[in-house]
């Protein structure tokens, strides 16, 4: 069969997806074009390159179909894989955005609860797509589970820290353990959440947000007085380093707002030891930081993190390129189709019949 020189098919979407549009379409045009996929990019394998030309090209098909055929059961006769249901998420994302812009509450609320369920269920498969980010997609769920479970909430950003420390060498792991501290708060665990503060302090006393979460936050866990002073070293370490993340305003509105409450009386359930340990960390000069391995800094600070489920690289021999011949036609047909609608509206714009 004639093989097209590139694509020309819309590519799925996905907010969490980790590679870029013209990757995907590079990608697949070395895929259509015969030649070695091992070569394609710099520092990418030829099995993590073609798990990203079959992942994209399975979910390339759904996004192409006829909405009435998705919602007539069509996507059971397509392999699942996580990046469909990613690209899915993201149909009825929009789907959703559009009832919310006709006012219409009730469809915006299910087509997004539709959306998370299928982040939910891509999250149960044993093995990780090299075409999403899962830190952010177990974040997503993390917010939204917090109005209802803050275990729940917790678990996601455990999964999150377990996937950065396997895949990205923790690289998000500061961040995922400051929003771990804040659900400890939120559940009313203070010294557990003090205590991870602390750590992340000694860690780098020089990291302004760790300063920012607690301004901004301790007024409500009744620590006013600690959130004074942490705003106030934030302050301070922004005439050091600068202020590079615009965050002054954002520190001067939390320190007024924190000396207003502080005639209101407060008390918390923390021991004076974790109380005194997180002043003094607060204190602590700049340039005394006593950094951890990412990896222990996380095992010490979550300790039941290495019963937390990771997944594991998918592989061609679970999802093997499809033959050109299967996909071609069904991608090449719906932009036929497309490309025709597209045409007649471009005559009729111009008074051509």
């Amino acid at each position: 069969m004639n093989l097209p020189p590139e694509p020309t098919w819309e590519h799925a979407f996905s907010r969490f997806q980790s590679a870029t549009d013209a990757v995907i379409h590079q990608l697949q045009t070395i895929f259509f074009t015969g030649r070695d996929l091992g070569r394609s990019i710099p520092d990418l394998d030829v099995d993590t390159a073609s798990v990203m030309v079959a992942e994209s090209l399975e979910a390339d098909i759904i996004w192409n179909q006829d909405p009435n055929e998705l919602l007539g059961g069509a996507i059971k006769e397509r392999r699942n894989s996580d990046f469909m249901r990613a690209a899915l998420a993201e149909i009825c994302f929009q789907v959703s955005d559009g009832a919310r812009r006709e006012k219409d509450a009730k469809s915006t609320q299910t087509w997004w609860a539709i959306a998370m369920a299928n982040l939910q269920e891509l999250t149960s498969t044993p093995t990780a797509s090299p075409l999403l980010d899962y830190e952010e997609i177990y974040f997503e769920l993390s917010q939204k589970s917090r109005d209802f479970s803050n275990k729940e909430a917790m678990d996601w950003l455990k999964r999150s820290l377990a996937h950065s420390l396997k895949y990205d060498e923790g690289g998000n792991a500061i961040q995922t353990l400051r929003d771990l501290a804040d659900l400890h708060f939120r559940a009313g665990k203070l010294e557990h959440g003090m205590k991870i503060l602390t750590a992340l302090l000694h860690h780098d006393p020089a990291d302004i947000w760790t300063y920012n979460v607690i301004a901004i936050s301790f007024d409500k866990f009744g620590l006013p007085e600690l959130g004074i002073l942490s705003a106030q070293r934030g302050l301070q370490l922004l005439g050091v380093q600068g202020d590079q993340h615009d965050l002054r305003g954002q520190l001067n509105d939390c320190l007024k707002q924190l000396q207003s409450n502080m005639q209101k009386p407060s008390k918390v359930n923390v021991t004076p030891h974790v109380l005194s340990e997180f002043q003094r960390a607060l204190n602590l000069d700049f340039e005394s930081s006593q950094p951890v391995p990412i990896p222990l800094l996380c095992s010490e600070l979550v300790p039941d993190l290495h019963k937390v489920p990771v997944k594991r690289p998918l592989t061609t021999r679970e999802f093997p390129l499809p033959r050109p011949s299967d996909v071609l036609p069904l991608l090449q047909n719906t932009w036929a189709h497309r490309i025709k609608k597209k045409s007649r509206r471009r005559h009729k714009k111009h008074g051509k019949t």
